[in-house]
């Protein structure tokens, strides 16, 4: 399983020289989102790597069983493993179950090239019957904000997707071969091609606010978003006057185990987190506290009031940030 953003090998570049190995993953094996395996390297089976991190440095190859975590990565000493699923919703899907993935993938496929056509006619449409019935010059000034209007027409019917077909989120835990997952894809893969690329021309505006609460997001006034990167929106509390900096991931579940496991974050008022920083399900930050650039805040941690962290995962930088 290799979640999103997940690096796997390739070429790597040193000196004026280029490096091509093989690179393997071995059988039952798990990549958490934004984690890298080297070129060259090679994962044991039922190894595990979490989020932004990468395997152990001075092994050519993990350990079979083995579960790491960090940059530089250490042995994961416990983890929350849930059970009750059969193998057949987890790793050995029916045919029925192939196909009715195949049915929900269709949906996934099709729903963002048919609101986007509907964006084109619309478009052609409006501007048609502005450039018959009004003056040249008003046409020229009135065009872009036909434009505007339809795109963010595109970006509601995002929102209509979603209440449709998941409605309101709620904590979960469900095996990959689910309805309930494939159709979460499916908002997903709207949401991405869709409103994404238009919520991220109004990055540090209020406007991002205001359309991610559409979508059921949970957010207070004056707060500064510069990332489009949300899943289960209604999962999401953020307080008065957070930052969420560049590319910050809200990541409300993970896939451990072949198993979707979903629940709240929160954010409270004053935080800040840095670039490329990850926030997991189950955490608390607390008034006034901060994570740096390319940090990891794990699930179930709960940061302290007006402290300051980084690093994969977080550890404590600063006693106290000046109020």
């Amino acid at each position: 399983f290799m979640a999103d953003g997940s690096i796997i090998g390739g070429m790597r570049m040193y000196n004026g020289l280029f490096q091509l190995a093989q690179t393997r993953i071995g059988r039952r094996t798990f990549l958490g989102n934004s984690a890298v395996l080297p070129v060259g390297r090679a994962l044991g089976d039922n190894c595990l790597i979490g989020v932004l991190s990468a395997p152990p440095v001075g092994q050519e190859e993990t350990s079979q069983g083995t579960e790491w975590l960090g940059s530089p990565s250490f042995i994961l000493p416990h983890r929350q493993k849930v059970e009750g699923f059969s193998e057949e919703t987890t790793f050995r899907p029916t045919k029925k179950l192939y196909t009715q993935r195949l049915l929900v993938d269709a949906l996934r496929i099709c729903i963002p090239s048919i609101i986007e056509i509907f964006g084109i006619i619309s478009l052609f449409g409006l501007l048609d019957v502005a450039y018959l019935f009004l003056p040249m010059w008003v046409f020229f000034v009135v065009s872009p904000f036909i434009s505007c209007f339809v795109v963010m027409l595109l970006a509601l019917c995002v929102v209509g997707v979603k209440n449709l077909l998941m409605g309101q989120y709620t904590p979960v835990i469900m095996p990959l071969w689910s309805p309930y997952v494939w159709l979460n894809e499916v908002v997903n893969g709207a949401y991405e091609a869709i409103a994404a690329p238009v919520i991220s021309l109004f990055f540090g505006t209020p406007f991002i606010a205001w359309y991610l609460r559409l979508l059921g997001c949970k957010i207070g006034k004056h707060a500064f978003i510069e990332t489009a990167l949300f899943g289960e929106f209604d999962l999401v509390e953020i307080g008065d006057y957070t930052a969420l900096n560049n590319n910050t991931i809200i990541q409300n579940h993970l896939f451990e185990d072949r198993i979707f496991k979903a629940s709240k974050l929160t954010i409270g008022d004053e935080c800040s987190t840095g670039n490329m920083s990850v926030v997991l399900y189950d955490s608390h930050m607390q008034q006034g506290s901060a994570i740096g650039p390319l940090s990891l805040l794990m699930k179930s941690e709960v940061l302290p009031p007006f402290s300051k962290w980084t690093g994969i995962p977080v550890e404590k930088t600063i006693v106290a940030i000046n109020k």
